[in-house]
């Protein structure tokens, strides 16, 4: 999980993180704002839940998920800071899991235009948010992903880790349903990248379809 600036979030999330039915996890903390580190420091460190946390000096955005995540073997699962969800959460996600596939809760066919989209929660899908992710270590492993995300769309990394996935390493991307939903505050970043989703989508597209 990313932090920026839903500080007032973090205990809540390890509040739901401490009751899961599958405790075989570390909770990984990619901070992308240095004005809050003293106060998720104090925040995990009043709690025996297990934790890593990465403050970055530079907001780089779900990007540092992706930094993490090359550090690590096995099963990772992505939420986001303003996502609430059920103790089985993580179970379900462990459950879902399969090798070179993504799943994902905010998963959606795409009709035409980016924002042309139907929301699924089972089967293929064109397009896997990383906020109620499940994937494997593999994929992060490739140097690409990081090296030939386009600088102007680095904001926009779960997109382009779809096609990459999808079209590099044969992956398959499909919804699921875990027990999630998410606040609305009003803070999300993608709020500021409507135009530029539609337009990478469509370099995309164009790079591996057509």
């Amino acid at each position: 999980m990313c932090t920026w600036q839903r500080i007032e979030r973090l205990q809540k999330t390890i509040d739901m993180l401490k009751v899961q039915t599958y405790k075989d996890f570390t909770f990984c903390i990619w901070n992308n704002n240095p004005d809050i580190k003293n106060e998720i420091d104090k925040i995990i460190s009043a709690t025996n839940l297990k934790i890593e946390v990465h403050h970055n000096p530079e907001n780089i955005g779900g990007l540092g998920r992706f930094y993490f995540a090359k550090q690590k073997d096995g099963i990772i699962i992505f939420i986001d800071d303003d996502l609430e969800f059920d103790e089985n959460m993580v179970e379900y996600m462990v459950n879902t899991y399969r090798a070179k596939h993504i799943f994902s809760w905010h998963a959606f066919k795409i009709k035409g235009g980016y924002w042309n989209r139907e929301r699924v929660f089972s089967g293929d899908c064109d397009y896997a948010g990383t906020c109620g992710m499940v994937a494997d270590s593999d994929i992060f492993k490739d140097e690409r992903l990081f090296s030939e995300l386009p600088e102007k769309y680095k904001f926009i990394e779960d997109l382009w880790l779809c096609f990459f996935a999808k079209y590099e390493h044969g992956y398959k991307i499909q919804g699921c349903k875990p027990e999630i939903w998410a606040i609305n505050d009003k803070k999300n970043q993608c709020r500021n990248l409507f135009k530029e989703k539609d337009l990478f989508y469509s370099e995309l597209k164009r790079k591996y379809v057509i």
